[in-house]
């Protein structure tokens, strides 16, 4: 019997050890894998890809579209592109897209500069005429969180859409995105609604969109890249659910919707207020389809529901 239960015991080490093993070169083997992707995804050559890939140019297609000598040999993966990858051709890639140079040589996870404008609608104004100068067409995407979150989660952003080029007839867009925003906080609401309204004033179209929070955080902090739809040419954050600017611009309740009214609804009313003041400042416009006096009026006399 002592010299079964010896076997036993020495039977049980083995196999606890083996099991010690078994664990050990699993945690191994995906600690690799981790790293490799890691280091696969902050590669020069692979995020320049997926920068092109992600605004609508497929790999086979950066050579037509970018130039700059390469061919599609050199784009058909990152092993191959890093032999002709420079500064140049990063800095151009950078500036074609709006987007950080330190993320493209993998330095950063901010992918895009992120346009604030809170509390200074004079500069939106002048960002979106200068960009309006330039002559490209241009449409925009004002983003809400399509739930409620506290209120440091809770953000909204609006994406400009430039026009930088076609591929067989289908647009190619540079994207700008204005944010800084906490989107159920009263003073960002107003001055969201301003830098709306101004983007509407230079005739540039805006569309309302009610997306997932996940894709609005990355977006609104610039730290994604979007998501392109080949089959149908459109970006993932233009797929949601859809509200209309002009009445968030020009109806009180759907310009105080989703506003933390704070106590005794201090936060609607301060919301309202702070319109008016825009709106008699010049900075936020009523929509040219609507009547100016009639609109301020309905905020003037606007009732927050107690």
């Amino acid at each position: 019997m002592d010299w079964l239960s010896g076997t036993d015991s020495f039977v049980s080490i083995i196999a606890g050890a083996m099991a010690i093993y078994a664990a050990f070169h699993h945690w191994r083997k995906k600690k690799s894998a981790l790293n490799q992707k890691v280091e696969k995804n902050i590669c020069p050559a692979q995020r320049f890809l997926d920068l092109f890939e992600a605004h609508g140019v497929a790999k086979s297609q950066i050579p037509a579209f970018f130039g700059r000598g390469l061919t599609i040999s050199d784009c058909s993966s990152p092993t191959k592109l890093l032999e002709k990858l420079t500064d140049e051709l990063l800095k151009d890639a950078a500036n074609l897209f709006a987007v950080n140079i330190d993320w493209l040589y993998g330095t950063t996870d901010e992918v895009f500069k992120i346009h604030q404008f809170y509390k200074h609608p004079e500069y939106c104004k002048g960002f979106v005429e200068a960009l309006k100068s330039k002559g490209c067409h241009l449409t925009c995407y004002a983003l809400w969180p399509n739930k409620n979150l506290t209120f440091t989660d809770s953000k909204s952003a609006i994406v400009m859409m430039e026009e930088v080029g076609c591929i067989n007839e289908r647009p190619i867009h540079r994207l700008h995105i204005l944010g800084g925003w906490v989107h159920s906080y009263w003073k960002c609401r107003g001055y969201y609604a301003a830098c709306t309204s101004i983007i509407m004033n230079n005739d540039i179209r805006v569309f309302g969109k009610t997306i997932e929070v996940e894709l609005l955080t990355h977006i609104a902090n610039g730290t994604r890249l979007p998501a392109y739809n080949f089959d149908d040419s459109l970006f993932d954050f233009t797929l949601g659910e859809s509200w209309l600017a002009d009445d968030f611009i020009d109806n009180p309740e759907c310009y105080l919707q989703g506003i933390s009214p704070e106590t005794d609804n201090f936060g609607l009313h301060a919301a309202t207020d702070l319109w008016l003041n825009l709106e008699e400042q010049g900075h936020l416009i009523v929509t040219k389809y609507s009547n100016p006096e009639y609109v301020r009026v309905l905020f003037h006399k606007f009732e927050v529901r107690e």
